[in-house]
């Protein structure tokens, strides 16, 4: 079955739960069945608050509460959002929207760094390229004027160049 796809059953007019109700359950879990109700409803999922404290104990194997746990901490970014303690934003003591604009600050800074380091090469071969053309003038100059220098400088000079 896939996650984005809402399978009605056949014998009633039930839904199947998809794996993104599981995972927004497990995420949310703190925040009691009856405000789960409300969110996954506004995210169009529909369940009833009684639906989703069912099952949240028989699937998934979570005891949820009615009312949001009062262990919930702020978000030690903005304040103002609480913090989910089984996400990666919560590991990290963020709400998702901070987590979020993290991310996508971290996004910025990596091409920054793409550029910068793509302007550290070209500054490189732009050296080492006149490093090259100095040294290949050297050689000629020098294969002219001393009849010595590389054999290729004087290999030039036998044919008249």
């Amino acid at each position: 079955m896939e996650s984005g796809v809402v399978v009605p059953r056949k014998r009633d007019n039930s839904y199947f739960w998809r794996s993104d109700e599981d995972r927004y359950i497990r995420t949310h879990r703190m925040d009691g069945y009856l405000l789960l109700s409300e969110m996954m409803t506004g995210r169009g999922w529909p369940r009833s608050p009684e639906a989703i404290k069912k099952h949240a104990k028989r699937v998934l194997g979570i005891n949820l509460g009615k009312y949001p746990e009062s262990g919930m901490h702020r978000c030690i970014s903005c304040g103002k959002w609480d913090v989910r303690p089984n996400s990666h934003a919560g590991r990290m003591g963020l709400c998702p929207a901070c987590w979020r604009r993290r991310q996508a600050e971290a996004i910025r800074e990596g091409m920054d760094e793409k550029k910068a380091e793509a302007e550290y090469q070209r500054e490189k071969k732009r050296r080492r390229d006149a490093r090259k053309r100095l040294q290949r003038e050297k050689e000629k100059n020098n294969g002219r004027d001393c009849g010595t220098g590389s054999g290729e400088a004087r290999a030039r000079e036998d044919l008249g160049a």
